[in-house]
């Protein structure tokens, strides 16, 4: 399994991802479908780099078709574990 750190998110013109890229590495540009299912067989993981930290780029279902997005459930269970520990 490859880490694969993503510089841009190529758009067509509604907006919506076609491919990510990172000009410095082999694998780039990689298409839209190929990311999908690369990330839902666990073969390779892609991440953006925001304020220092690692965001995983995750699959969703939107409108019956699959979707790119960050993931900011790393960020939501931030916010909760130091909630806990400031209430205990």
């Amino acid at each position: 399994m490859a880490h694969r750190l993503v510089l841009r998110a190529n758009t067509n013109s509604d907006g919506e991802i076609i491919a990510l890229s990172n000009e410095t590495e082999f694998w780039s540009p990689v298409r839209k479908a190929e990311a999908i299912l690369e990330i839902e067989t666990g073969m390779h993981t892609y991440f953006v780099i925001e304020n220092n930290k690692r965001k995983n780029i995750v699959v969703t279902n939107d409108f019956n078709s699959k979707q790119l997005q960050v993931d900011s459930r790393e960020e939501l269970h931030s916010i909760i574990n130091e909630n806990k520990q400031g209430k205990a």
